[in-house]
């Protein structure tokens, strides 16, 4: 069977506030490795314009470890493809009360 392959990855953040790895650093070597996508630790810069820059690339993006509905509902809307989550159940039924 096929098998999509992700490379799970954190960030930094740097004393000046800059995260890194940049979104373009992480696609250029997911790529070049030839993998599906990306799963990415929660903590991070993960927005829409960040999203954007994965999925332009052809790449899947995913988010671990989120069990804020605050935050699932802010990576939700930011267009990842999944989230992985302590609390599956209740996170699911928390984001459909927003």
């Amino acid at each position: 069977p096929e098998l999509q392959v992700c490379w799970i990855a954190t960030f930094k953040r740097a004393w000046n506030g800059v995260w890194s790895p940049r979104a373009e650093k992480l696609v250029q070597q997911t790529k070049e490795a030839g993998l599906d996508g990306l799963d990415l630790s929660g903590t991070g810069p993960v927005d829409a314009a960040f999203a954007r820059k994965v999925h332009d690339a052809g790449l899947k993006l995913y988010i671990w470890t989120v069990d804020s509905p605050r935050r699932a509902k802010k990576f939700v809307d930011a267009g990842v493809d999944g989230i992985t989550t302590n609390r599956p159940g209740w996170l699911r039924a928390q984001l459909d009360l927003f």
